[in-house]
């Protein structure tokens, strides 16, 4: 699975600023962080930094058209602002004739990490977006949250590495991609070593279940 990531702004476009941070800071450290963290996760996924020193938005225009074609998703990564700073919560945008994928399910993610779910919204106006589609390629820009709220960017800051985390595993289980994660499940604990064993024994010749006994203090 191709994922194109995109740091929205850059290349002498801050971006919004507020709360002392400024947007295309916050952008880039964001893919960033997720494509290291991706190491952790499905072998099937592979992410593609667009760099970082450009705007892409801006090379678009330019007539430096993205390929996005060569990708089976592009997500673009922004941060919202608003004059008025109680404005909160988190939100996608996606092309009006886009099937919905990944994005519903990211949105329910940031809200169990406290951020408000302020939906999916459905748009035709943006020119990555456009260009996107143009190549029927696939296309979403994450609106983190609110740059201009301080309540956001407080539990934003406090929760960046649940957030990547949440991120990899939403793409991971929206595309059905291998798993690198495994987990044990203890069956049972004796004082009795014999007793364990006789478990063991049962667990592997009833229900064929691949078991060991481990010594703990």
């Amino acid at each position: 699975m191709k994922i194109l990531l995109i740091a929205g702004h850059g290349d002498g476009d801050p971006g919004a600023i507020g709360n002392n941070y400024k947007e295309c800071t916050l952008t880039r450290n964001f893919i960033q962080e997720v494509y290291n963290l991706s190491s952790e996760f499905s072998e099937e996924l592979e992410l593609t930094l667009y760099d970082t020193s450009k705007d892409c938005y801006k090379e678009n225009k330019k007539g430096n058209i993205v390929d996005f074609s060569k990708y089976d998703y592009t997500i673009e990564i922004h941060f919202n602002s608003f004059s008025d700073t109680s404005a909160h919560g988190s939100e996608i945008l996606m092309h009006t004739d886009q099937k919905v994928t990944f994005e519903r399910s990211f949105l329910a993610e940031m809200e169990k990490l406290g951020f408000t779910n302020r939906g999916l919204k459905l748009r035709d106006d943006l020119l990555n977006m456009n260009i996107a589609r143009k190549q029927n390629a696939n296309y979403c820009l994450v609106e983190v949250c609110f740059i201009s709220s301080k309540a956001d960017m407080d539990r934003y800051i406090a929760s960046t590495k649940n957030i990547f985390k949440s991120f990899l595993t939403t793409l991971e289980e929206t595309f059905n991609l291998a798993s690198s994660h495994f987990y044990r499940v203890q069956c049972g604990a004796f004082k009795s070593k014999q007793n364990a064993i006789n478990y063991k024994k049962e667990l592997s010749e009833k229900y064929g279940l691949d078991c060991f006994v481990v010594e703990v203090n």
